[in-house]
């Protein structure tokens, strides 16, 4: 004979001396709490949408203009099975019903965490209503009132979105375009702009409510003592029963000591983030995509980072972008800017934002190695020897006259647009001062070397053309100028330019015929 734990699934040795049968059995107290359900048994009877409600909210849509019409989104044929059984389904439970609208928004399938798809609108034709007014809560009760706390419930409702009806007038713009027909909503559809606002109003039912906490379609119970939290899931349950509200107990929990909600894990220790692991873990971002989805995961969670706050004065604000070396911080850049007086008024939130959105927006982008050149041309920028092998002028020769000149004192200044750099000849000792601006050297020509440089490249190509060829190879102040005036005193240039008359000398040779036309 044994003890069997149905809690802990332990089986434990009975004593010896027992003669009698004995089957000792521990009831769990979520099973006692759960029984609460029994209770109220409107609270998980399926309703037949189609009747009405017994709470007074509804759902508006406010739009400008015509009626937006999309085409129809092709489905494969797995997701056009599931969404047509759903929207089957949601027929008969008086959710949707054939439509004849002028409104037409394409279906959007959304995957759900057990794998199938729950169909929605992409209404994004009807994102221009007027803001939401009503607030949402934070998504997370707050960390002192979970201290102390043994018992929490998470209460989950069927098909929340869909409790609330569309006002009559506005039905028709909720209509959705499927393969399998035209369809219209009566209850509140997934999607929708101010629809969050319009279920947190209707859910604020359990305003009031000591220890519960409700999110949307998000509801926690907590309490200190079991016959605390029997009292507040009996009081809840009476208030979503009077507002007709359905709920899944499949998916609830009922007096746990810890629950995941919202991301968080609630103990009665307090509130820590569920996905630690998965933040520590994180991959680096190498795509600006990857990069918003950390950045989002990690500011969801900001309140148990610490550090992660900005600050800004009433008259400026600044940032730094550092590296750690070792075991210290080096700076890398900074950055400050002046507010403006409209930007001194804003709040002290809004200054703070404008401070992190403008220390982001400075343009700072990483470049791999093999596609920075422009980096390259600067850091390990050398000359080819087949760059040298077709140039038909000494490069050592300019090496020596560029020493000699004097004329490079105020361009080594930085009085000049040119970006001058020693760059190594290959295979010498020697080195060149080139323009490196262009991400390729280009050898600064010393004036007593320009001209026989122009002779050798020259080949009477024409003004611009010479220019062209000059610039790309090398640089020297007003090239263009000197260039265009050796091309104009090129003589063998001048014997083979070609003059274009655009206007053409009269006839020499007399009429044959006249032609006149008078009038009396």
């Amino acid at each position: 004979m044994a003890l069997i734990h149905r809690t802990r699934a332990r089986t434990h040795a009975a004593p010896a001396l027992v003669s009698t049968p004995l089957i000792y059995t521990v009831l769990p107290r979520t099973c006692a709490f759960k029984n609460i359900l029994q209770e109220f048994p409107a609270l998980t009877k399926p309703v037949n949408r189609a009747t009405q409600p017994r709470h007074e909210v509804r759902h508006h849509i406010v739009t400008h203009g015509p009626p937006a019409h999309s085409r129809c989104r092709p489905l494969a044929p797995d997701r056009c099975h599931s969404s047509r059984a759903e929207f089957d389904h949601m027929m008969q439970l008086g959710i949707i019903r054939p439509s004849s609208s002028q409104w037409a928004a394409p279906l959007h399938l959304v995957k759900k965490k057990d794998g199938d798809w729950r169909p929605c609108g992409d209404y994004r034709h009807l994102t221009r209503s007027p803001p939401p007014t009503y607030p949402c809560r934070t998504c997370t009760p707050s960390p002192m009132n979970c201290l102390a706390v043994r018992f929490f419930s998470r209460i989950d409702l069927v098909r929340a979105f869909h409790q609330i009806p569309i006002a009559e007038e506005d039905i028709p713009k909720t209509a959705v375009i499927t393969p399998f027909g035209l369809f219209e909503f009566l209850r509140m559809p997934f999607g929708l702009r101010n629809a969050a606002q319009t279920f947190q109003r209707f859910i604020n039912v359990t305003r009031g409510l000591e220890g519960v906490f409700a999110y949307i379609d998000d509801i926690l119970v907590a309490s200190t003592s079991e016959a605390d939290h029997a009292h507040h899931l009996r009081a809840l349950f009476g208030r979503l029963q009077d507002a007709g509200v359905v709920i899944n107990p499949g998916k609830c929990q009922f007096g746990v000591a810890s629950l995941s909600f919202l991301g968080h894990t609630i103990t009665p220790q307090g509130i820590t983030p569920a996905q630690v692991t998965a933040i520590i873990k994180f991959p680096r971002p190498a795509m600006e995509k990857q990069l918003r989805k950390f950045l989002g995961m990690v500011n969801f969670y900001r309140k148990f980072v610490p550090g992660i706050a900005v600050d800004a004065s009433d008259t400026a604000i600044g940032a730094v972008l550092q590296q750690r070396q070792g075991k210290q911080w080096q700076p890398l850049a900074f950055f400050s800017q002046t507010l403006s007086p409209r930007q001194s008024r804003y709040s002290a939130f809004g200054r703070e934002l404008l401070a992190a959105y403008s220390a982001f927006t400075t343009d700072i982008r990483h470049i791999r190695g093999s596609d920075n050149e422009a980096a390259d041309a600067l850091s390990r920028v050398t000359i080819s020897a087949a760059t040298l092998a077709d140039d038909a002028v000494d490069y050592h020769l300019v090496s020596r006259e560029q020493r000699q000149d004097t004329s490079l004192t105020p361009l080594l200044e930085g009085q000049t647009s040119l970006y001058l750099e020693r760059v190594k000849i290959p295979n010498s000792c020697d080195d060149l001062l080139c323009d490196v601006s262009l991400g390729y050297p280009r050898p600064y020509i010393p004036p007593s070397l320009r001209r026989r440089f122009f002779d050798a490249y020259h080949q009477h190509r024409g003004i611009r053309a010479t220019q062209h060829l000059i610039r790309s190879k090398v640089v020297w102040p007003a090239i263009n100028k000197d260039v265009r005036q050796w091309c104009r005193s090129c003589i063998e240039c001048q014997r083979n330019k070609i003059h274009r008359h655009t206007k053409s000398p009269s006839r020499p040779f007399l009429f044959q015929t006249v032609g006149s036309n008078t009038s009396t």
